[in-house]
């Protein structure tokens, strides 16, 4: 699903601590300045991250694997 305004605004009311103008929240619905990732392309690249098993990646034999939980 799309993120929309309406998200973006129900956000920054649970997290009140920084003030957004709609010009704010526009510029991650649509980047127009070129500076930053659209927050739905950040979304979307944080869900493909999510799915990847960090032990499979070439950094994970840079560390010692913990012992496996029985299930």
């Amino acid at each position: 699903m799309p993120v929309s305004k309406r998200t973006l605004e129900s956000m920054t009311t649970e997290l009140p601590t920084l003030a957004w103008s709609d010009a704010d929240l526009a510029e991650l619905l649509t980047p127009g300045a070129g500076v930053i990732t659209g927050f739905q392309e950040f979304v979307e690249k944080a869900r493909a991250l999510a799915r990847i098993d960090l032990e499979d990646t070439p950094l994970a034999d840079l560390f010692p694997k913990p012992p496996r939980r029985a299930p």
